[in-house]
This record gives structure tokens, C-alpha cells and sequence, in this order.
């Protein structure tokens, strides 16, 4: 078999015509150095591509992939932070798990009446300036109102939840969540009446959609919700007790 290399009178390029005595296919002359052609198998390894080349199926598949996977961690993070933040109530009823929240006590040194206006006045009265961030009521009436409670819960996000607040005077404050970070939670506080003293006892119950998934969510959120708690409850104490002591000097 011989080859001949000659320029093909169709090729501007300088590409060399493949003349094939023999009859059979053979090697793609490619290129011409020092007036030798140089023969090279047709799909020999280390061969470049093309410029424009379409790419293969397994870069396309790969490419798929990272671009599902970055699709995939961008919807996850915005879950997350529309049902951390209370915007997203995923409240299907489906493998529905409820858990205690507390229980929790404080021992007041001031009379039950004095605890109990200090919980309702930011309800029922104006709300003050100091808890404006806090505490939003949207509906008020002579024993309920419908609040917008916000709490810091970092990462500069705040989850926001709309609860409903009946109050019976004087040993009850009950609240039941009608939006938030998850579809159910129901919460009391109750006043009992000592020698000069009050105690006031927190008890409550979360609940979660989506069996085991939901419930180590829930572990997530009860614990910071009755962190929350014993901060209020502190602050109702301090308050309580400065404005009976206020009482008691005069």
C-alpha cells in the first residue's frame, strides 16, 4: 500500500487528500513536515478536538448533576429559612407528633393581681415602646387578642409568630399558635396565689408534621421556644416585683 500526499484542489486550508493504492482505508495524512507526510490513526488517543466541539454525554450528565445539586442546596436553604422564620406553616396533619414544652416555675415575690396585669398590660393596654420589636397586637379585645410575636434567632433572621391570647383573670393566660415555624403549639401560664407571693407555672405542647423528620425539628424549635420562655418569665418577675415594691413603700 502507498501514499501519496498532494494537495486536493477543493482544500484551501492545506489539508492533504488521501490516495489509497490498495483500494482499502487506511491513515489521515494530517500534516506535512519537512515534506514528509506524517500519518496518524484516525481516532489516535491525545487527538484534539475540534474548537466548537459538541460535548460528550458523560460532561453534559456531570454538568447536570452540579447544577441539580447547586439547585437542590439553594431550595433547601430557602425552606429552611421560610419555616425557620415562620413564613412557611407546613401543616399537613400527616405523621403528626406532639411533645411538652416546659413545664417551667418562678416564685414571684408579689400579689397574683399585680403578676397578672404585669403579662396582660402589653396585650390589652398600649403596647409600650420598649416592646414595639417584640410584640405586635393586631386584634384586641376586652379578654383576647390576636399578637405578632418576633424573636432574634441569628444568622440575622427573626421568626415571626401569630398567636391567639386569652386572659382569665386572675390565674390564666392561655396562647395557641395560629402561624410559625410549626403547625401547633398550645401554651398556659398559671398564677397561684401564696402568703404574699405568686407562682407562676408554665406548661405547653409543640407539635410537628412528618414523623421522625418533623420531631428532630421540633426538638429544634422546643428548645429555643422555652428558652424564650424563661426569658419572659424572668422579666415578669423583675417587673412584678418592682412594681409591688413601688406598692409597698408608699
Amino acid at each position: 500500500m502507498g501514499w501519496i500526499g498532494a494537495r486536493s484542489p477543493d482544500d484551501d486550508g492545506g489539508r492533504l487528500a488521501r490516495r489509497d493504492h490498495s483500494g482499502h482505508e487506511g491513515l489521515d495524512v494530517c500534516e506535512v513536515v519537512d515534506g514528509v507526510a506524517v500519518r496518524r490513526p484516525p481516532c489516535e488517543k491525545g487527538r484534539r478536538e475540534p474548537a466548537g466541539a459538541v460535548p460528550t454525554s458523560e460532561t453534559v450528565d456531570h454538568m447536570r448533576r452540579l447544577t441539580c445539586g447547586a439547585i437542590g442546596s439553594a431550595l433547601g436553604v430557602l425552606v429552611y429559612r421560610l419555616v425557620a422564620t415562620g413564613d412557611l406553616t407546613l401543616d399537613t396533619g400527616i405523621g403528626r407528633r406532639v411533645r411538652p414544652l416546659g413545664p417551667l416555675s418562678v416564685t414571684i415575690d408579689a400579689p397574683r393581681d399585680t403578676v397578672f396585669d404585669v403579662i396582660a398590660a402589653p396585650y390589652l393596654d398600649r403596647t409600650p415602646r420598649a416592646l414595639a420589636a417584640e410584640l405586635e397586637v393586631l386584634e384586641r379585645g376586652s379578654d383576647i387578642v390576636v399578637a405578632v410575636h418576633r424573636t432574634p434567632i441569628g444568622w440575622g433572621m427573626v421568626a415571626t409568630t401569630v398567636e391567639s391570647v386569652r386572659f382569665l383573670r386572675p390565674a390564666t393566660v392561655s396562647f395557641r399558635l395560629l402561624r410559625g415555624p410549626v403547625p401547633h403549639v398550645v401554651e398556659q401560664f398559671a398564677l397561684a396565689e401564696g402568703s404574699g407571693d405568686t407562682r407562676l407555672d408554665y406548661t405547653g405542647e409543640l407539635g410537628t408534621d412528618f414523623a421522625s423528620l418533623g420531631a428532630r425539628w421540633g426538638e429544634l424549635v422546643a428548645r429555643r421556644w422555652v428558652a424564650t420562655v424563661a426569658t419572659s418569665l424572668e422579666r415578669i418577675r423583675l417587673e412584678a416585683e418592682r412594681r409591688a415594691g413601688v406598692g409597698r413603700r408608699h
